[in-house]
């Protein structure tokens, strides 16, 4: 699904930009915790949050592609467009293999 920045006014732009912010400092404490606080699984919950943490940014990267303005300065000239390709096609990869998954629950089922 492609969007344009006419389908979203700046206030929510901004909004959802700061909410993407905020729970990626929430994620990176809540990481910080299981390792150093809680000794929960550290390199796997290190792994796992990292990879979470990194899609939250993809909402910051498709925030940018609609109003570049809101990028920090050292984002300033990327061209969102590439990420937000990167991201379309990590989703397709994603339902492919999903529909791997679910076609082998449906053969083991027979």
């Amino acid at each position: 699904m492609d969007m344009d920045k006419s389908e979203f006014s700046h206030g929510q732009l901004v909004e959802i930009n700061q909410r993407a912010n905020e729970l990626g400092k929430a994620l990176d404490q809540f990481a910080l915790d299981l390792r150093h606080k809680y000794h929960f699984y550290p390199d796997l919950t290190v792994h796992a949050c990292g990879t979470a943490l990194g899609n939250m940014i993809n909402i910051n990267m498709l925030v940018y592609n609609l109003c570049p303005e809101l990028a920090p300065p050292y984002l300033q000239g990327t061209d969102y467009s590439v990420v937000v390709e990167r991201i379309k096609q990590e989703k397709q990869e994603f339902d492919n293999e999903i529909a791997r998954y679910e076609q082998k629950q449906a053969a083991k089922s027979l």
